[in-house]
């Protein structure tokens, strides 16, 4: 699999006056009177504080810090005292991060639900502009969203730090791919397994999911099916039906060992981490081959979970950790 490598932060772009003027422009609500600094993002202008800007970022600290002559008459002026500086972001993405870094969200706080596209801008912008802890926040929350652990998947509650779900795992997918997050990637490939590849390519039409996020989930998908069908065989071969009580439980099993492409990551999930395999089956089993089936359940889910990283391409779960 490949990853687009980070971006490196950017310079902001000065628009020329055709594109978008001072007189076209309007005020964003985020505008305090006695500001000095106005930022311009397309049409929206926002008035702001260069001491509360280079406080939260080393971008504009840098900016800010460095001397300007007297008759100087490149930098464009709002009004006497009150340069204005031109970005190139989106007015949208803007508005997410100054409102956000005026309201001093500078501890993570996962209570507190974060739209994805919300999550995104803060990330991308606070890495461009090297605001951290905006982007350390939306990091942790990704990582706890897609954890690297199995236990930590176990005790990841549905949307914890963001919603909604599916709108979420493409959102999250692309913002890995993107800035080369691959902690989170083997938990996000296998939930978005869960989907039909129907529904993975129409993600993909839409402009929802990368194509590179497509490529790997398909790729691993499948080896994640081969994988489970084999350590079920393996535990099947065992002999471990010595003590069935109705000598039918051996063939129902071998049954669903070969319905898994079908059923499993179609439409019911991964069976490495929800529940055990009977729970996605109208079967009925002896009180033996129950006992037996629910007891392989846990270690054929550790160990699909140890070797996850390796079907969707990606190093050791030791190494991503690292990273």
């Amino acid at each position: 699999m490949s990853v687009t490598a980070p971006r490196k932060r950017q310079r902001t772009e000065t628009l020329s006056d055709a594109q978008c003027t001072v007189e076209s422009a309007e005020r964003s609500f985020i505008w305090f009177d006695d500001g000095n600094v106005v930022l311009q993002a397309e049409n929206t202008l926002f008035r702001v504080h260069q001491s509360l800007l280079a406080f939260h970022s080393e971008f504009f600290s840098d900016m800010f810090s460095l001397p300007q002559p007297q008759d100087d008459t490149s930098q464009p002026m709002f009004e006497p005292g009150c340069p204005q500086i031109h970005l190139s972001d989106s007015a949208k993405d803007v508005t997410y991060l100054l409102s956000t870094m005026f309201k001093s969200m500078k501890k993570y706080d996962g209570e507190k639900l974060m739209e994805p596209e919300h999550a995104v801008a803060l990330y991308r912008l606070g890495n461009k502009y090297g605001i951290e802890h905006l982007r350390e926040d939306v990091l942790c929350r990704m990582k706890e969203e897609y954890p690297s652990t199995l236990q930590g998947w176990r005790e990841a509650s549905p949307s914890t730090a963001f919603f909604p779900r599916k709108e979420l795992l493409t959102t999250m997918a692309n913002l890995a791919y993107e800035y080369n997050i691959l902690s989170v990637l083997p938990a996000i490939h296998v939930d978005l397994c869960q989907y039909s590849t129907e529904g993975l390519f129409d993600m993909k039409d839409k402009d929802l999911l990368n194509p590179a996020v497509l490529k790997a989930c398909l790729i691993g998908k499948d080896k994640l099916i081969h994988a489970l069908r084999a350590a079920l065989d393996v535990r099947e071969g065992a002999g471990e039906y010595a003590n069935c009580l109705t000598g039918t439980c051996g063939t129902m099993f071998s049954l669903l060992s070969r319905d898994i492409d079908a059923r499993y990551l179609s439409d019911r999930g991964i069976f490495c981490h929800t529940g055990t395999m009977l729970d996605f089956y109208d079967v009925e089993c002896c009180a033996e081959c129950l006992k037996f089936l629910k007891g392989i359940a846990e270690p054929i889910r550790a160990e699909l979970w140890d070797n996850l990283p390796s079907f969707f391409g990606l190093p050791t779960w030791a190494e991503l950790k690292a990273l």
